[in-house]
């Protein structure tokens, strides 16, 4: 793991990475990094989903404005 040009730097983060693999291989779906993964997952399907109903919402708007309303 060769990130920085700094050799301690490259093994402060190697040994923090190597943690993180480890607490995910003995914990498994019980690790912070899995459950940090998850939520942010679900945080971006729900920014997804919020972006793609105001979009519909817009284009339901614009569709409306464009019709002629026959009173």
């Amino acid at each position: 793991c060769s990130v920085t040009g700094s050799v301690e730097t490259n093994r402060k983060r190697a040994r923090t990475i190597m943690q993180g693999k480890l607490d995910v291989f003995y914990k498994g779906e019980d690790s912070d990094i899995v459950k940090n993964r998850k939520a942010a997952e679900w945080r971006k399907q729900d920014k997804r989903k919020k972006a793609k109903d105001i979009l519909e919402k817009k284009s339901l708007n614009k569709v409306r404005k464009q019709t002629p309303e026959s009173v």
